[in-house]
């Protein structure tokens, strides 16, 4: 089993947001900041993380702001990312 970050590792104070548009997943994090702020409207700066899969959901990329810089979090998994049902949608018909 792939795992992204430890369970203890989640900070309650943080909210997390799946960006459900497959994207490029060699973007920067100008880039993502920029998807964050135009397209997921949230703002690039908070304590929220906002999660990317590429388009056949076999890599994902966390974003995340750390009060003076972004960091990155990227994982390639060996098959694909499962998401969950209720997130499904035709964008990401391949990752159930």
């Amino acid at each position: 089993m792939l795992t992204l970050i430890r369970n203890d590792a989640l900070n309650p104070d943080c909210r997390y947001f799946l960006y459900r548009v497959p994207f490029n997943i060699n973007k920067s994090f100008y880039s993502l900041a920029a998807i964050v702020k135009e397209q997921m409207q949230m703002d690039p700066l908070s304590k929220d993380v906002s999660i990317f899969l590429n388009n056949r959901c076999i890599q994902i990329k966390v974003l995340v702001w750390q009060g003076d810089k972004f960091a990155i979090f990227r994982k390639t998994g060996g098959r694909y990312f499962r998401t969950a049902r209720f997130l499904h949608d035709q964008r990401h018909s391949n990752c159930l």
